[in-house]
């Protein structure tokens, strides 16, 4: 199978694993861990968009791209993870090989629609309501010991 094919890569909790604005030279089989999706906006902020888990694609957009576009956000690790590197025109061969394109498109609609969910949820909660979304939606962040 093509992800057992790509290179183990580990990525420390607070690692940037794929940055916005590089090409998408390849995409990231995410094996076991927790990352978050965050899009840099012009005046400095982040806007947290979706995390993932085991079994997810990272950076497939851009390696999709027809028009070379850069990536569009940031996939930070949550807490360590372990992905396997596949290389942008291998994937590609693969999903015409096994007519995966519709499954890829479906994909990406859901992502977007969910993007699109969170950002509505920005607008119209009061802060706290914001914060308890995101902090279920967290993993348990480790205590401090004394």
């Amino acid at each position: 199978m093509l992800v057992r094919r790509g290179a183990e890569r580990r990525s420390a909790a607070g690692a940037v694993m794929l940055r916005q604005g590089a090409s998408g030279t390849h995409l990231l089989a995410l094996t076991a861990g927790l990352a978050t999706i965050v899009q840099h906006r012009p005046d400095g902020t982040g806007l947290w968009l979706a995390f993932r888990g085991p079994g997810e694609l990272l950076g497939e957009v851009s390696v999709l791209s027809r028009r070379n576009e850069p990536r569009g956000v940031d996939v930070v690790a949550v807490t360590e993870c372990v992905t396997r590197v596949i290389d942008a025109a291998r994937f590609r061969r693969f999903v015409v090989e096994r007519g995966l394109g519709a499954d890829l498109l479906q994909q990406a609609m859901d992502r977007t629609r969910e993007s699109d969910e969170h950002r509505a949820e920005l607008v119209t909660p009061t802060i706290g309501a914001r914060l308890a979304r995101a902090c279920c939606a967290c993993p348990p962040w480790p205590t401090r010991r004394t």
